[in-house]
């Protein structure tokens, strides 16, 4: 069987047989040689193994790094009473000395605006797959002068469905 090197090699040598002033020829051979050339660089750079070892140590260290970052954040204390859950902090501040109640305050109040934005969110979400549910079962029952509830609320349940799991 022929591989496409050797196709490429065969009107590389046809190319060079017939005539070597043709543009279009030597755009070939400078093709081949820049291929050779990469080819070459990139064994001399790294093997496959080396490659599928640099990949995989780079993941290890990005796990070990974001274990190392969540210890340092897992021991900020942001409550005034003690956890005893796995990985519910520490009472000891990150940075000795360090007084925590402002940064208590600003964590409750952004917690408080974001369960209320939440809660909004929430309300129109609902309010629009309720009307927009009826209007498609409405839109899809009407076909042929007929309702057809069946085939419309099968449709409007699936719209629904949608909606609430992708909130």
């Amino acid at each position: 069987s022929t591989t496409l090197s050797d196709t490429r090699a065969a009107y590389s040598r046809s190319a060079r047989a017939t005539s070597t002033t043709h543009p279009s020829f030597r755009l070939v051979e400078a093709y081949e040689t820049a291929e050779e050339r990469s080819a070459s660089m990139a064994d001399v750079l790294a093997s496959t193994g080396a490659t599928d070892g640099f990949i995989i140590a780079s993941g290890v260290i990005g796990i070990l790094f974001s274990l190392y970052q969540f210890r340092l954040v897992s021991r900020i204390s942001l409550t005034d009473r003690i956890s005893t859950a796995p990985g519910g902090g520490n009472q000891a501040p990150l940075v000795g000395g360090i007084d925590t109640t402002r940064l208590i305050e600003i964590y409750e109040a952004i917690r408080e605006g974001a369960d209320s934005f939440l809660f909004a969110e929430y309300t129109i979400c609902c309010y629009f797959l309720v009307g927009f549910g009826i209007l498609v079962l409405l839109l899809v029952s009407y076909t042929g002068g007929q309702f057809h509830i069946d085939e419309g609320g099968l449709t409007a349940v699936a719209f629904v469905a949608g909606g609430v799991t992708s909130m």
